[in-house]
């Protein structure tokens, strides 16, 4: 959610007749689990130079109309579409694809291959994980220790009364 420009759809348009071709509209698709009103528009690139948009959805197609596209005779345009998807986009996939196009070489132009699909656009929300983070601590504890003394230490028997002096 919240991301702008991303490429969902590129197609090649070739004229195989020796006739140059205007063409003048586009309808592109959505046809994933996730709602199109998360859409807030796409915008179309001719050769990757932006040409029209950004075009809202109306249920789930959005249509470039008034285009002025010319593919020479024998010759191919790429277009490619990118979508901008609001903060308000839900979870679930977005299936972009082709659904129609139209123009005119001063008759009605027929396009074969449509439609054609696109990318798959995949939204997922994090979800809060616990973690565990150990902190180390120091506990003081009591520890005995000996300490020696310059104290002579006599190992006679002190008896009392003393029998040898009588005290």
């Amino acid at each position: 959610p919240g991301t702008s420009n991303v490429p969902v759809l590129s197609v090649v348009l070739t004229n195989t007749g020796t006739t140059a071709v205007n063409f003048t509209s586009l309808t592109v698709s959505d046809n994933g689990t996730g709602t199109s009103s998360g859409i807030s528009g796409i915008n179309l690139l001719n050769n990757g130079n932006p040409i029209a948009g950004p075009v809202a959805f109306a249920g789930s197609s959005a249509t470039f109309s008034g285009l002025s596209v010319n593919i020479p005779g024998s010759g191919s345009v790429t277009l490619q579409v990118n979508a901008n998807f609001s903060n308000a986009a839900t979870a679930g996939t977005y299936q972009f694809s082709v659904s129609n196009g139209a123009g005119t070489n001063g008759q009605a132009v027929n396009f074969i291959g449509l439609p054609s699909t696109g990318a798959t656009v995949s939204i997922a929300f994090a979800t809060a994980t616990s973690t565990s983070t150990p902190t180390n601590s120091v506990t003081p504890t009591s520890t005995w220790t000996p300490t020696p003394s310059a104290t002579p230490i006599n190992n006679k028997p002190v008896i009392y009364p003393n029998p040898s002096d009588g005290t």
